[in-house]
């Protein structure tokens, strides 16, 4: 790791406790200073300002998401990760959704779910026949649902008992699922 990478490290790691001591808003850069003894121009070179390091915290928190394979996994065990991670970064992550970054947050959550959500499709329908904006549709609605869960959890405050409510959606995908295909297959024959 060179001097830059840990220094910057060392500022995004300052401003993770300084979250756990004070709201966002309340942090300066004078606090990421004395909290790591670097001067404004170090904070500077690595920051613009505190929003970006916001920013930027953000992408290293959720970095391991970026890495995760998820092609193959269902929906259930996507989800018990997103929010494992999430449980495990909780302070951090509620004070930058809800201060900075919310709308990357959501599209991050859309197109890895939707990704998810696609490959458990296209596994059950088979060979139906059913048109490809049917399939789109399908696909958006279980999406919006399931980040519409993700969202409500994260603004409740990320309470504990989320792994309940993704048992329970992905139960409800998969009962519905097959439902459904058979509907939209009908309504193309």
């Amino acid at each position: 790791m060179s001097a830059s990478d840990f220094t910057e490290k060392m500022i995004i790691e300052a401003f993770k406790e300084l979250l756990n001591k004070k709201n966002f808003n309340k942090i300066t850069v004078k606090d990421i200073v004395d909290s790591t003894g670097i001067s404004r121009n170090t904070f500077y070179y690595h920051f613009q300002d505190i929003t970006d390091l916001a920013q930027k915290t953000f992408e290293k928190e959720t970095m391991p998401l970026y890495e995760m394979e998820i092609s193959n996994q269902n929906i259930e065990n996507v989800l018990m990760e997103v929010t494992q991670l999430a449980k495990e970064s909780r302070r951090t992550i509620y004070h930058i959704y809800n201060n900075v970054d919310r709308a990357r947050l959501e599209k991050y959550l859309y197109k890895m779910c939707n990704e998810v959500i696609r490959n458990n499709v296209d596994r059950v329908i088979g060979n139906r026949k059913i048109d490809k904006e049917s399939i789109e549709f399908l696909e958006t609605t279980y999406t919006c649902a399931v980040v519409g869960l993700i969202i409500k959890w994260i603004d409740d405050g990320m309470p504990n008992d989320i792994e309940l409510l993704i048992k329970k959606y992905s139960d409800l995908f998969l009962q519905n699922l097959e439902f459904n295909l058979q509907s939209l297959e009908n309504c193309t024959n």
